[in-house]
């Protein structure tokens, strides 16, 4: 396994909070999460964690990550998980 000091920005994780802003970043983690785990984040549940106020700026979050939370990697990959290693090979869902 390789350090975290070896890993390409923006590959294992499409997008990082210096460019995309803390707000921006923490949403596409909740989207991301959930995608993992084969469920789906809504807009509802994620306005009443600390810090994002309403259901309108929860929406207005989801929207401004919406191109890069379906992001995924390799298309040879059996899983088709969310690894963006291959950017030649990112395909959105």
């Amino acid at each position: 396994m390789t350090s975290p000091a070896t890993w390409s920005p923006g590959r294992a994780f499409p997008g990082d909070p210096q460019t995309l802003g803390a707000e921006k970043f923490a949403a596409l983690a909740y989207l991301r999460a959930h995608l993992a785990e084969g469920t789906t984040g809504t807009a509802e549940e994620y306005a009443t964690f600390e810090g994002v106020g309403s259901v309108e700026h929860a929406q207005e979050l989801f929207d401004a990550v919406a191109d890069l939370a379906n992001v995924r990697g390799c298309p040879s990959c059996p899983t088709a998980h969310l690894c963006t290693r291959d950017p030649e090979a990112q395909l959105a869902i």
